[in-house]
């Protein structure tokens, strides 16, 4: 699956430029690799894999005043992955889909990527 934003297809252009952040901060290896660890790939083709489904919980964080639904459209069409008649999975589809993922996978690649910025020579943050 292509990971880059489309330029110039679905999503606005701060939507983009968020989610090209998103694949840059957390690598698409390490989260294939944390997926395979956790044994969650998908087994056949679906409308949602797991991938897709990590970068979606990761969207709903940069935009939380979105619908399960919406947010999932945002992705998608940065992605250029929008189904020409606009359609995306159900509610019911993408909770699934969470599922299937699961807390674990998440949090073990958040934990590689996540770090403090503030050292102790920083002011207030100690």
């Amino acid at each position: 699956m292509d990971l880059e934003p489309a330029v110039g297809r679905g999503g606005g252009l701060a939507e983009r430029a968020a989610i090209g952040v998103l694949t840059r901060a957390f690598p698409i290896e390490l989260v294939d690799r944390v997926i395979d660890q956790y044994w969650r790939r998908e087994q056949r083709t679906r409308a949602l894999p797991t991938r897709l489904v990590f970068y979606f919980l990761l969207v709903l964080c940069l935009f939380p005043q979105e619908s399960y639904r919406s947010a999932l459209k945002i992705l998608l069409g940065a992605f250029g992955r929008l189904a020409d008649d606009g359609r995306v999975p159900t509610n019911g589809a993408i909770v699934n889909a969470r599922r299937r993922l699961g807390a674990e996978p998440v949090e073990t690649i958040v934990r590689a990527v996540i770090q403090p910025v503030a050292r102790e020579e920083t002011l207030g943050a100690w």
